[in-house]
């Protein structure tokens, strides 16, 4: 049985840029559907697409404090796009935790 691959493809004219990414990039993921079948799946690929994200927003290197929020913000619309695009229940109420855990953590 062949896997159909998804690829999700962005611009990151829509996404707070940071200097690694310009205004024309763009960000191409692919995954495959029947890694959402399983919730181990989901979870994998969520963290693949999280770091995904990450290397697309940042750069190497020693960066400002101006620069690094840049990228955090980046990442964090990148990846909010991203699973926004898959739309499967498995991959958002991964995305909706992780958030949660991350606020419950800065407060």
């Amino acid at each position: 049985m062949l896997a159909k691959a998804t690829l999700i493809a962005l611009s990151t004219s829509f996404i707070a840029l940071s200097a690694n990414a310009g205004q024309h990039d763009r960000v191409a993921f692919r995954y495959q559907a029947q890694e959402l079948d399983t919730a181990k799946g989901a979870v994998k690929l969520y963290d693949r697409l999280a770091k995904h994200a990450e290397r697309a927003c940042t750069s190497p290197g020693v960066r400002s404090l101006e620069t690094r929020r840049f990228e955090a913000a980046c990442t964090e619309q990148l990846t909010d796009e991203l699973v926004s695009r898959i739309d499967h229940p498995r991959i958002s109420s991964l995305h909706n935790e992780t958030e949660e855990t991350i606020r419950l953590a800065l407060d």
